[in-house]
């Protein structure tokens, strides 16, 4: 596993489901020292989710992945968090008020990791980041409407 895998993100649910993740939030999660060494730590430039995020766009770019098992209990990194649960469209939705401050880090982070991923050509991830980022913006503008 750890040939293959930077880190393992651990969340709460039934079954105990293993299975490979393009971008994870990283609090909770096992690391595999040697490859996280290979990979250069994580990058603090980066605002909050922004340093998970190029952490896992470093992995991919290094060949790892990141693999996320459900299963664990009461270990989920969105349980503990205080959001509110909409449903649109039949998805379920976390929805949490930021600070104007913290949504404006927070999309500076997104136009990094928009511009390092159109930068190298990798569109996968720039269509990632930009889904990313397109619902980031519209939880925040519903979190301010609700």
């Amino acid at each position: 596993m750890a040939n293959t895998y930077s880190t393992i993100v651990f969340s709460g649910g039934a079954g105990g489901v293993f299975k490979d993740v393009n971008l994870a939030i990283n609090s909770g999660s096992l690391f595999f020292l040697k490859n996280v060494k290979k990979l250069g730590w994580h990058n603090e430039t980066y605002f909050v989710d922004g340093v998970d995020y190029e952490y896992c766009f470093k992995s991919y770019l290094a060949g790892f992945k990141i693999a996320k098992y459900s299963g664990v209990p009461s270990f989920d990194h969105e349980s503990e968090q205080p959001d509110k649960i909409i449903t649109i469209f039949g998805k379920r939705l976390l929805i949490r008020k930021y600070s104007k401050a913290r949504v404006k880090d927070s999309v500076h982070s997104y136009f990094r990791l928009l511009y390092s991923a159109l930068r190298l050509g990798d569109f996968k991830f720039l269509y990632i980041f930009l889904r990313s980022l397109m619902i980031y913006v519209f939880g925040q503008l519903l979190a301010r409407l609700l």
